[in-house]
């Protein structure tokens, strides 16, 4: 994968670090096009996505929707001066979609590369599995070598199975060699992943999704049980701990060199007591 090498997230983290400072002197077209800049420098290897504008007001809310491979952020938040902690949440949220549209994309590229495909269609052609309406009950698991029969009929199947835009699916079958090439680790996650976006967790984190955002849109707040359970979704837990690491990168590039007397920048961990010795 991409989006988690360190020197991806450094530039990254870099460029939104030299936004913080320049926040107040620019426009909300200008702060909301130099996002835009940043994420698109940061995904190359990617496919090209839609950047929506929504209006949410003061809400830090993002969404990446893969039937229209369309990442939405609160455009209202540009013509704001939010405090550290809001700005920090804002300007990390759009690394937090790239990734979700970085395992989407893995997923294509695992099923065109012949890793994984749908479990008891072994002995189906391609263009039988393409018309087959029972395809969603079908789980990725064995290595079958179905997809080699006719290239527009193996895009078209893996249109129909992910729900994702044919141009996408055309990007990955152009690059599925790259996942061959990737470790057993990864792999491993993406099968995760499928499991619970295509598979038998699909339910479950569907209606943990719906509930998520209806709460944040009418501003509301979630219970804590509810965001506990959401974040451990394989695609969710991988997403908060990318976005995790931009943060981190960004506030500890902001300490090193804001001066003192930036009183909203989160205070530095306290030092530990000196521990006191026993008398003998």
């Amino acid at each position: 994968m991409f989006l988690e090498i360190p020197d991806t997230i450094e530039k990254y983290a870099n460029k939104m670090c030299k936004l913080w400072y320049e926040w107040n002197s620019k426009q909300q077209d200008e702060i909301w096009a130099y996002i835009k800049k940043t994420m698109e420098q940061s995904a190359t290897s990617l496919p090209p996505w839609k950047l929506k504008k929504e209006n949410y007001g003061q809400r830090i809310h993002s969404y990446f929707q893969s039937q229209s491979w369309t990442i939405g952020l609160n455009y209202d938040v540009c013509k704001l001066n939010p405090p550290f902690k809001a700005f920090l949440e804002f300007v990390s949220s759009p690394y937090h979609e790239l990734r979700h549209s970085e395992q989407y994309y893995m997923i294509a590229l695992s099923i065109l590369s012949g890793k994984e495909v749908p479990s008891g269609k072994s002995q189906t052609s391609a263009k039988d599995f393409l018309n087959t309406k029972q395809l969603a009950k079908y789980r990725f698991k064995q290595k079958v070598n179905i997809f080699e029969v006719d290239k527009l009929a193996r895009q078209k199947t893996v249109q129909n199975w992910l729900d994702i835009p044919i141009s996408i699916v055309q990007h990955a079958d152009n690059n599925r060699n790259k996942y061959i090439k990737l470790t057993k680790k990864i792999q491993k996650s993406v099968i995760h992943w499928n499991s619970q976006t295509y598979g038998s967790g699909r339910q479950h984190g569907d209606l943990l999704q719906k509930k998520i955002e209806k709460l944040t849109l009418e501003g509301a707040k979630i219970p804590a049980e509810l965001k506990k359970i959401y974040k451990r979704l394989s695609y969710e837990k991988d997403a908060f701990a990318i976005q995790a690491l931009v943060e981190n990168a960004i506030k500890t590039k902001l300490k090193k060199s804001l001066p003192k007397d930036k009183d909203d920048l989160p205070p530095s961990k306290p030092k530990k007591p000196p521990k006191i010795k026993k008398p003998h």
